[in-house]
């Protein structure tokens, strides 16, 4: 009966930036990649822009 429905992920990482237009995909990278390690676990990625002025907001 669960079949089709969606479960909350069990670890939300909260990832907040500002002008890291240069690091921010290397960041991703490394947190996903250790996130992943573990295929059982259930999270999400969230990425808060804090008004970047260097195109950080378009990654």
């Amino acid at each position: 009966m669960t079949q089709g429905l969606l479960t909350a992920p069990l670890v939300s990482v909260v990832i907040p930036i500002y002008n890291e237009v240069e690091t921010l995909p290397k960041l991703v990278a490394a947190v996903g990649d250790a996130l992943l390690r573990e295929p059982s676990l259930g999270f999400e990625l969230i990425i808060v822009d804090d008004g970047s002025k260097d195109g950080s907001r378009g990654l």
